[in-house]
């Protein structure tokens, strides 16, 4: 008597390392809209001709590697919770479980950086970090929503070759 083949669960492939990527740079690029705008709502007098416009432009080409770093290093987190996922099917899933690890890590920069520099401004920073957070969570769920729009495009151009997203052609 043979044994039927175990029954697999549907098949999910994995986010690749160009998913990843595209996730990660969406989420920075995302915060710098966010944090741009930011900044030029609470300080308009920044934009004006004072002479210092060359050290806004090295404040913000600063804060912008500092940002992409800090996103880079969380993609291992992100990429560990993509792969703890990969069988959760339903995009609302990833978006709140992504968009909550954006915000506990939003969370953890903002109260060090407010231990290590901030701690006389306490109540308004705590204030800020929460903010802060929220705005990274609401980042990293909207990136991974555009990951998933991005890729099921690329699935969807895929399928009348019969070639995968990965190269490989399908049976």
């Amino acid at each position: 008597m043979a044994m039927a083949p175990p029954a697999t669960s549907p098949d999910v492939t994995p986010f690749t390392f160009l998913d990843v990527t595209l996730y990660t740079l969406t989420v920075w690029a995302t915060f710098m809209v966010l944090s741009s705008a930011y900044g030029c709502i609470r300080y308009p007098d920044t934009f004006r001709d004072t002479g210092a416009l060359p050290l806004l432009g090295a404040t913000v080409v600063a804060y912008a590697v500092i940002a992409l770093a800090l996103t880079w290093l969380g993609a291992p987190f992100a990429w560990l919770l993509g792969w703890a996922l990969r069988s959760v099917r339903r995009c609302w899933v990833h978006v709140v479980a992504f968009g909550l690890l954006g915000f506990v890590a939003g969370a953890m920069v903002a109260f060090a950086l407010a231990i290590v520099g901030w701690s006389s401004f306490a109540e308004p920073i705590r204030l800020l970090a929460l903010f802060f957070a929220a705005v990274c969570g609401g980042c990293t769920a909207f990136a991974r929503w555009v990951a998933f729009r991005l890729r099921s495009r690329r699935e969807a151009v895929s399928e009348p070759t019969g070639v995968s997203v990965g190269g490989v052609a399908s049976s």
